[in-house]
């Protein structure tokens, strides 16, 4: 049978039939790693070496993506042929596959070692800075292993520390040293008793493919689901580094079986009630901070809900000459960032509550920069973030810094910390909520505001449900007595993977500058919850 070459695949060639060896799969899950399944990815390679994404949706993850595995080589058929992604593309390549339900893959009994193992781009180590925040392909790199650590138990932004990480330190040909951190199962997996010998401690090369690079404490690469290793690879690229590294020994620790499964188990969470946070003293709060369920039922849209962060530090910047400016970096380089205020019910009481940009990109399920691009004079306040309403999650929570600086003996807000539990878009609000939220005295008296009607105004956050509602209760639009706003497109968001752990360090500071680029914001009425028994006003 004659087979089609990956850059031979073209959209209308819909009868093309490829052999390729499966060099990586994975599963992406969102923000949570035990979530529900968005899609399998797959990078594929011909047996000339080129390589590309292919996708398996997550309708057919089950089907179609039980059959296919990492390292073996299959004949598939039947698929279809796209531009590729916009964000967070594992090869360097202009199309992807995706499959479909009449996609045919078999096995090939026929295993040629000419088919290359890895497909890669290397990125030199004093480039990385340079990708931090620039997703738009996932990073590869080369050097040697000089230091690995044991697993650590560690907490994230978005879920419970149930994870672990390992920090591996890399160095090039050039001895600049570079911290590979890996996640979850992708720490468990790292393992070095088959490849190192403490007797003779040879150097090992190792090429690292799909990971992203990040800035916390210093600059890194995030190995995520996405990421694979290979030890001594027989690339071109190695060839310097053996002949440099072939005299010299590297002695590394190797961690014992019992220290690879060791976890140190975390405290247990007590979770309570809103009503019940609200009525301790801000000192009653543990270290680690209670749990509570609340469902989303206003934004205060006229609050400032971004910054300005340094790239290097994560600070908040000042405005300078047009732009920003770090005063402790003395760095012009920033980036947007979500500093989130909401107000949140369980039914029991009503809490105002704020989160960073790490959450706050779950909640809303799309960057700061996306969503500030949105706003405009007819539609002052973002689609993405009026349609968090409804949404309702499982946070981990303490009192905001703030809170232990006033006189009130009980917490005034709550500061989320992680996401431990997403449920989805409610039908309902939480029974007896009033109509209009007291906001307190920094709030104007006249807010950008929203109703509640039937149906949902947008699907973008169902990547973050565990259960897909056809049949939502109520919707969210702008009032009738604003201006007329135009219905506004909301595109997917891209992938997101394992997310970054920088918060400022100011964070709980008053954040002085605005954003020239967005501009005045109109006067509209309060943000209301509108019951659903009431009469709808539709705008036509």
């Amino acid at each position: 049978m004659e087979f089609t070459l990956i850059p031979d695949l073209v959209p209308q060639n819909r009868h093309a039939v490829i052999k390729v060896y499966v060099s990586r799969k994975w599963i992406f899950r969102g923000a949570m790693d035990n979530g529900p399944i968005h899609h399998i990815d797959l990078v594929l390679i011909d047996k000339e070496g080129h390589g590309i994404c292919a996708e398996i949706p997550r309708n057919l993850a089950e089907e179609k993506g039980s059959i296919i595995e990492e390292n073996k080589i299959y004949e598939i058929s039947r698929f279809r042929i796209s531009s590729a992604r916009l964000m967070f593309k594992p090869v360097h390549m202009d199309k992807m596959i995706h499959f479909t339900y009449h996609t045919i893959i078999n096995a090939s009994l026929d295993t040629p070692p000419a088919f290359s193992r890895y497909v890669y781009h290397l990125t030199p180590f004093d480039q990385l800075e340079s990708y931090i925040q620039k997703n738009e392909y996932f990073l590869d790199v080369l050097g040697v292993i000089t230091q690995v650590s044991a697993l650590k138990p560690v907490g994230t932004h978005t879920q419970e520390s149930s994870n672990v990480i390992k920090e591996i330190i890399i160095k090039d040909i050039n001895d600049i040293t570079m911290r590979v951190t890996l996640w979850a199962e992708r720490a468990r997996a790292f393992k070095l008793e088959n490849v190192y010998d403490p007797l003779e401690q040879k150097p090992i090369v190792t090429l690292f493919v799909g990971c992203l690079a990040k800035n916390f404490q210093g600059i890194y690469l995030n190995g995520g689901t996405a990421c694979r290793w290979y030890f001594n690879p027989d690339i071109r690229e190695a060839a310097p580094y053996y002949q440099r590294f072939e005299s010299q020994k590297i002695k590394l620790h190797i961690s014992s079986e019992q220290e690879q499964l060791y976890v140190t188990k975390e405290t247990n969470v007590e979770h309570k009630t809103l009503h019940e946070l609200l009525e301790l003293h801000p000192y009653a709060f543990p270290k680690q901070g209670y749990q509570c369920t609340a469902t989303i039922i206003e934004v205060p849209t006229t609050s400032r809900w971004w910054f300005p962060a340094c790239t290097k530090c994560g600070r908040a910047c000042k405005p300078q000459n047009g732009g920003y400016y770090c005063p402790y970096c003395k760095s012009e380089a920033y980036i947007l960032r979500y500093k989130l205020t909401f107000m949140g019910s369980d039914g029991t009481a009503t809490a105002q509550m704020f989160c960073f940009d790490t959450v706050a990109q779950h909640v809303v399920g799309r960057s700061c920069e996306t969503v500030l691009k949105q706003v405009t004079e007819a539609a002052p306040i973002p689609p993405d973030l009026a349609q968090i309403v409804s949404l309702k999650f499982t946070f981990r929570v303490t009192v905001s810094n703030q809170t232990f600086s006033q006189r009130e003996q009980r917490p005034t807000v709550l500061q989320i910390n992680s996401i431990v539990a997403v449920h989805g878009r409610q039908r309902s609000l939480p029974k007896g909520i009033q109509t209009i939220i007291d906001q307190g005295p920094s709030t104007p008296n006249k807010e950008a505001t929203l109703k509640l009607l039937k149906e949902s105004p947008s699907t973008s956050m169902e990547r973050l449900s565990t259960k897909l509602l056809t049949d939502v209760g109520r919707k969210l639009t702008y009032s009738t007595q604003a201006e007329d706003i135009t219905k506004s497109q909301i595109l997917d968001a891209p992938q997101e993977t394992n997310a970054d752990k920088e918060v400022p360090a100011d964070k709980d500071k008053e954040i002085e500058p605005n954003l020239r680029s967005p501009p005045k914001r109109h006067k509209q009425e309060p943000l209301i919850i509108k019951d659903s028994t009431e009469p709808e006003h539709r705008q036509e």
